[in-house]
């Protein structure tokens, strides 16, 4: 048959398909299409993808190799391989898993980094093609003309094949055409990688043809390489359709020629990670939705390079930023490379399980934090119930409410420790809770007894991570990765945490005093969509406990006894997040998911931490009024020490000559309002003196990033 040199746009091309359908009467088995730049094209230049691969690779491999050195490695190996695969008497083709065990045995001599104490060969391929998939993903858009042709076909029951060189194997490729939607568009899916025969040597034709049976005039082909698609099928027998695609391959050497510059690819990144801010921003306090994407993706990294298999996410503040993380994973590497889990935990739930027998206990850890405090909230801080503390009180002849001055000397406080009652309940509870705790902990498909745990929290002391650690008999490893670090408590070998943005421990790191200004508004953002975790306790005593302790049941677990973790749900809570809180959040995911997708498109490194410093600042420094309103109308429970509800309003009226004698006083020593670690938009709002807030905020600006701010 004569090759068709004549290319058709897709509008052409297919009025020319119907008609040659129409003139063949119903003998047409098959009408054939290629897939890239037929059905879908990339919006960057194709060999880029492999580079991008590269990059991606490179963050994962622990190793100090360049994206550069990676993709270099490729090239000449996937040359080798084609080269031994014509030797073999097959084309000059290669399968990605070939290419990915190269890769597993490149990393092994350079010294293994993460990937030879992380994966064995058969999980590291897998992870491979996994990362070609999610960079395929980002770049390839369909050219839905086409696509509707393709399904107006099979709605007219002619069935449809799929015939592309390439060297991803077809488990891995139909997982592109699921993000397309069109995994059951084709009878039979033929990829070159799987049989080491191209179209381009005609040969992959004839294995089409000898499966699928017929003659080559009842098929036809249609794709945009004017060798592959037009004439060697052609020359078969195959009918055969061009597609004009010149504007794209005109495309793809000016993209490839304005972006082989690194230093303009990074420019470029920090004016779209701009123009995503701007796109994507939220109502209140937009640039959040940026901070959080900076920290999930140094968390990913430093995770990384500790070697973590398993991290777990504390609640609740964990919530959210473990739906970053699995999102930020799934775009950039197709999968979990780190799997994530989800702890409930509060500061309360463990603090019982962390102590010692009452005889070697000395709740130094807990009156460290609250030196003065009522019989009541110790008792509540041990995790009894309100019931439980009347009781104990009632037997001792002590007041459970009035704060003590320091109570741990108090003489009510020596009392209560020599009562029986209150002995044995806080046996029961410690040994307990400890117990159902650690069945708890088992439930996880994680290593920790092996590996140790790595948990990540908003911060700021780590209170949490060290009654885990306690309770651990501090025997298990535990490493903490928080958002911000200030002033960690119960440091040693096995007692690690990293501030991940920002740490005064062991020095102060670049910008701290940006991030730090306000480390409420992180709290208060990553509000949770259920209450504090209350406890761990067996099902069968759920019943009558529930409603003592005014919990909800819920994650039930197995172990020696069904148990379950209960929560407390209070309807204050619920309001705010569900009114205030989860519409930000949503706004900052879309945010988050647009920054994400448009990174894994490009190999240019991240931003420098000033950038972030500067994008967060605007926050901090320079709120839009109804940003410090709606701040000012937010509110924070309290549950462990102290058990009340933080108010960041003042609904008192403040009048003139108030206002005057605050400005006084505060002219006089301003770090006595201003640095008492709350924003200090709220503290002169606070003052009735906002009109002082635009000026403090470039002082501070200008402290930190110096007079040019």
């Amino acid at each position: 048959m004569t090759p068709r040199r004549e290319s058709y746009s897709s509008t052409d091309l297919i009025h020319a398909v119907r008609e040659q359908l129409q003139l063949c009467d119903n003998s047409i088995r098959g009408v054939c299409f290629d897939y890239f730049d037929t059905l879908v094209h990339r919006n960057v230049s194709p060999e880029y993808t492999k580079r991008l691969a590269a990059a991606k690779l490179a963050t994962i491999s622990g190793l100090e190799l360049s994206t550069r050195a990676l993709y270099e490695f490729r090239r000449e190996f996937e040359l080798r391989l084609c080269n031994n695969s014509l030797k073999q008497g097959l084309d000059a083709e290669c399968s990605l898993y070939d290419v990915a065990e190269g890769f597993y045995d490149f990393f092994a001599l350079a010294g293994g980094g993460v990937v030879g104490d992380r994966w064995g060969r058969t999980e590291f391929i897998e992870i491979f093609a996994d990362i070609e998939v999610a960079v395929e993903r980002q770049v390839q858009e369909l050219n839905s003309t086409i696509v509707e042709f393709l399904w107006w076909l099979k709605a007219n029951n002619i069935a449809v094949y799929l015939i592309s060189d390439f060297y991803l194997p077809r488990v891995h490729f139909c997982k592109m055409l699921e993000e397309h939607k069109l995994e059951h568009a084709f009878s039979k899916v033929f990829i070159s990688a799987e049989h080491g025969l191209t179209k381009a040597s005609g040969r992959l034709y004839h294995k089409v043809l000898q499966e699928l049976g017929g003659t080559p005039e009842q098929f036809i082909m249609i794709g945009d390489n004017i060798h592959s698609d037009a004439a060697v099928p052609s020359g078969i027998g195959i009918q055969s359709f061009l597609l004009h695609t010149e504007e794209k391959k005109i495309f793809y050497n000016m993209w490839e020629e304005k972006n082989s510059n690194h230093r303009l690819r990074a420019v470029n990144l920090s004016r779209k990670l701009a123009e995503c801010l701007r796109e994507n921003g939220s109502s209140f306090f937009p640039e959040m939705g940026m901070t959080l994407w900076y920290f999930t993706v140094k968390l990913f990294r430093q995770l990384n390079k500790d070697k973590v298999s398993d991290v777990f996410f504390c609640s609740k503040e964990g919530e959210f930023l473990k739906t970053l993380f699995d999102q930020f994973q799934k775009i950039v590497y197709g999968r979990q490379v780190i799997r994530s889990h989800y702890l409930l935990v509060s500061r309360k739930a463990t603090f019982i399980c962390s102590l010692r027998p009452l005889q070697e206990e000395t709740f130094d850890r807990l009156f460290a934090q609250y030196r003065d405090l009522s019989i009541e909230e110790f008792l509540l801080s041990l995790n009894f119930s309100t019931q439980e503390v009347s009781t104990i009180c009632a037997a001792t002849d002590v007041t459970p409410e009035g704060r003590r001055n320091n109570l741990q000397e108090h003489q009510d406080f020596k009392k209560l420790l020599q009562d029986v009652g209150f002995q044995h309940l806080y046996e029961t509870h410690r040994s307990r809770q400890k117990a159902i705790f650690l069945q708890y902990l088992k439930s996880f498909d994680a290593e920790w007894e092996k590996n140790g745990i790595a948990l990540v929290d908003v911060g700021w002391k780590g209170s949490i991570q060290n009654n885990i650690y306690h309770t651990l008999n501090e025997v298990i490893p535990v490493h903490g990765y928080y958002i911000g670090l200030l002033s960690p408590s119960g440091l040693t070998e096995k007692n690690r945490k990293s501030g991940i943005i920002f740490s005064d421990y062991p020095k102060h790191t670049p910008y701290i005093h940006v991030y730090n200004n306000n480390r409420s508004l992180f709290e208060m953002l990553l509000g949770a969509s259920h209450g504090s975790a209350d406890g761990y306790f067996p099902v069968k005593d759920l019943k009558k406990l529930l409603g003592e302790r005014g919990s909800t049941m819920g994650p039930v677990f197995e172990g020696e006894t069904e148990s379950a973790v209960t929560t407390l749900d209070l309807p204050e809570e619920r309001r705010l997040f569900q009114q205030a809180i989860a519409p930000l959040q949503h706004q900052y995911l879309q945010l988050f998911l647009a920054v994400t997708q448009m990174y894994v498109r490009t190999e240019a490194a991240l931003p420098d931490e000033e950038w972030f410093a500067r994008v967060h600042s605007r926050m901090v420094f320079r709120p839009h009024k109804a940003e410090v309103d709606f701040f000012s109308e937010l509110y924070h429970l309290e549950n462990f020490g102290l058990f009340e509800f933080t108010h960041f309003s003042n609904d008192a009226s403040i009048g003139l000559k108030e206002r005057f004698n605050n400005l006084r006083k505060l002219l006089r020593a301003p770090a006595t309002f201003l640095e008492t670690g709350i924003w200090p938009p709220i503290i002169l709002k606070r003052m009735g003196l906002d009109f002082l807030q635009p000026i403090d905020g470039i002082k501070r600006s200008r402290r930190i990033f110096g007079e040019d701010t």
